[in-house]
């Protein structure tokens, strides 16, 4: 029987049976429970059900709303809801691994990771993930064999040629390798901070400061506080014997409260060079105000001034 705009109270109790049982039953005996059993029905009964009918996928949406916001304990939170309810949802564990990934839970991680991988295969975020979190965790082989599994899938994933600069740079102390990794992710993408700001690091560690320079530049002009890149600009404008470049440079941090300890030192030491004492004398100051161990390096150097 069809059921009109106005169809009797009983017809339309009958088509909300026929789809949800629940919530029909409810209508049905409304106006039959007493105040106390209504009361308890709102507050304990129907938010439980309501929450019963949330899907693994609805659970998951929402949790990568919450990731998109960098609010990975709240994401987590629904993503453990959502394996639960779906134990084979591949995505939902990979994200759950990033976002233990992200808050430092590295071991956490490579178990969530490591079930993804099992349910989606040949995913290379899920190797470049598993090479993160074993990298923190110093173990360099493990690392080592992730990122490159994640290149073997996806050879232009800039972002694991960079997890190789920093295995080799911080973990094997090899600078060469490091330096043809990053130069390999830049060669994919140019605009990345981190790619560029390693590349010049680099090639300072190697002393060859003019090839430094043009990547450390590339990271002021779209982020021009950018500390790090700056106070090594510095350093390589400062070992080119360009002590008025490097001071106008480091400027731009020293009037930063705190200053930066390391940007201190260096202004001292051009000023050494530039023969000006009584401004390295400040720099040491300010570095005593600080408390910093360059105090006692750069104060070694106004000694042997003249």
């Amino acid at each position: 029987m069809r059921v009109g705009k106005f169809g009797t109270q009983q017809n339309r109790f009958a088509l909300l049976a026929s789809q949800y049982h629940f919530v029909a039953y409810f209508f049905e005996h409304l106006f039959s429970m007493n105040k106390l059993r209504l009361i308890l029905f709102f507050l304990f009964i129907l938010p439980g059900y309501v929450i019963a009918q949330e899907t693994a996928e609805d659970l998951y949406n929402k949790a990568i709303e919450y990731k998109k916001d960098n609010k990975c304990s709240q994401s987590l939170v629904l993503l453990e809801k959502a394996v639960k309810l779906k134990a084979d949802f591949g995505e939902a564990w990979f994200e759950s691994g990033w976002c233990n990934n992200e808050l430092g839970f590295y071991r956490v991680a490579i178990e969530q990771l490591q079930k993804a991988s099992l349910l989606l295969k040949n995913n290379f975020k899920i190797s470049y993930e598993l090479g993160h979190a074993y990298f923190y965790l110093d173990s360099v082989t493990a690392s080592l064999k992730n990122f490159r599994e994640s290149i073997r899938l996806k050879a232009d994933y800039s972002l694991s040629y960079v997890g190789l600069g920093d295995l080799y740079r911080e973990k094997l102390n090899n600078t060469n390798e490091a330096l043809g990794f990053y130069l390999k992710a830049y060669a994919i993408d140019s605009s990345h901070k981190k790619t560029n700001y390693w590349i010049g690091w680099c090639y300072n560690d190697l002393e060859k400061y003019s090839k430094a320079i043009p990547y450390l530049e590339k990271v002021i002009a779209g982020d021009p506080v950018n500390t790090l890149s700056i106070i090594e600009l510095a350093f390589s404008q400062y070992s080119l014997a360009k002590y008025d470049e490097a001071l106008i440079t480091l400027e731009k941090v020293l009037s930063l409260q705190p200053k930066p300890a390391l940007a201190l030192y260096y202004a001292g030491l051009c000023n050494i060079k530039k023969g000006k004492k009584t401004d390295a004398v400040n720099m040491y100051n300010d570095l005593v105000i600080l408390n910093s161990e360059y105090a006692l390096e750069l104060f070694a150097e106004i000694k042997k001034m003249k």
